[in-house]
């Protein structure tokens, strides 16, 4: 076994802000076994260790991420780290102390709750609506309207998909910017809500990416739970920014019909963001004003084709540099130009299908845009391979 000073040295290098935390723990998760992970992330790749429901271990160090707001702990005997937390459920703790005080940090203990989950229409991760939990099923479903939001923090990024593990696109939000979002995606592994902007730009979190306690976006100039939205209820800060100041509106029928027609007005009137520019192939540029429907569509083109685009370009740069290496011609670097030259047609291909996308949606041909989603390539990001773990 290695002595204390070598595994100090080790955990020194898998986590430089770990802590030392000499502590007995057991495995409470009611029957599934808990993966150890080779670092301190919950996008890490686990070991092929894993811990028994019931098991004790003893732990060397504790570390905590900002990022994903767990709490990591050092396994003694063990080649990894175990979230305090099951990487499935983010409430759900699978380790407890077998004594004394609790495992997390006060300020990780206790997560806070979403706002956007309360006013908004709950939808999976393709953005389809989800039926209301604990209401019988064939029960009408009635849909929550769009709420407006603001930034809190300077280039929020938009998102093509509610996870956080997507790589962010150009698209930002600035500092106390207002958006419209139409839906929410809740993440149970991340205990994070992604909103889904109104006019299909695409999605943002409610918490920053890189600090899980801090909010990226909240309502605009109220703040409403789900239980005011129902009856009615809007808490508005007063000037002074220390009070909370409550007024009920009566819910009539006419409120909500003129409301109903000022999205649709909405809705029929096209324009142009200044994000809109990526959607657009070169030779389509510049951005032309949208409907919020065909934004949508085209943002799933742009993510499609773009994905193959850069993928090739990044093959391509690859197989230049390799070639470029060799000091003089033969028969490798050939192959390697050859290829070179091959994966030009592919991307020249690719922005040809690209255009003729975004031209047979402008024209209405139907399923130009809608479509962009089938087949795309795999991702190239970690997932979470639980194995049936937490």
């Amino acid at each position: 076994a290695p002595s204390a000073a070598a595994l100090a040295a080790k955990v020194a290098l898998e986590c430089e802000t770990a802590k030392p935390f000499n502590r007995m723990v057991k495995v409470t998760t009611g029957g599934s076994k808990v993966a150890v992970l080779s670092k301190p992330d919950v996008l890490s790749a686990p070991t092929g260790e894993y811990l028994q429901d019931g098991q004790a271990a003893e732990t060397v160090a504790r570390a905590t991420s900002a990022r994903d707001g767990r709490v990591y702990l050092r396994m003694k005997g063990l080649a990894g780290w175990v979230s305090t937390r099951s990487r499935r459920t983010f409430t759900k703790m699978v380790l407890a102390p077998t004594s004394g005080d609790g495992l997390e940090p006060a300020d990780y203990a206790e997560p806070g709750e979403s706002v956007a989950v309360d006013v908004l229409q709950a939808v999976d991760a393709d953005g389809r609506d989800m039926q209301v939990e604990g209401a019988p099923e064939g029960t009408p479903a009635t849909r929550r309207p769009p709420c407006a939001f603001r930034a809190t923090i300077a280039r929020c990024p938009i998102l093509p998909t509610p996870n956080i593990a997507t790589a962010a696109s150009s698209a930002v939000l600035q500092l106390n910017e207002k958006f419209e979002a139409d839906a929410v995606h809740f993440a149970p592994g991340e205990h994070r809500a992604y909103l889904r902007l109104r006019d299909g730009r695409g999605w943002v979190s409610e918490r920053l990416r890189a600090n899980f306690h801090r909010f990226a976006v909240e309502p605009a100039d109220s703040i409403r739970s789900r239980a005011d939205a129902e009856d009615g209820t809007t808490r508005t800060k007063s000037d002074d920014g220390r009070r909370v100041v409550i007024s009920r509106e009566p819910t009539t029928a006419a409120a909500g019909g003129a409301a109903t027609q000022r999205e649709v007005q909405a809705s029929l009137v096209p324009a142009v963001f200044r994000t809109d520019e990526e959607l657009w192939p070169t030779e389509l540029r510049p951005a032309k004003p949208i409907l919020p429907a065909v934004r949508a569509k085209m943002r799933r083109l742009f993510i499609f084709h773009s994905r193959r685009i850069n993928e090739a370009q990044g093959d391509m740069k690859e197989a230049t540099d390799q070639a470029d290496s060799y000091a003089r011609s033969c028969p490798a670097e050939k192959e390697l130009r050859a290829f070179v030259e091959s994966v030009k047609k592919e991307i020249a291909k690719y922005r040809k299908e690209w255009v003729g996308g975004v031209q047979q949606l402008l024209a209405g041909a139907g399923g130009g845009g809608g479509g962009a989603g089938d087949g795309q390539p795999a991702e190239k990001r970690q997932k979470l391979a639980s194995g049936g773990a937490d």
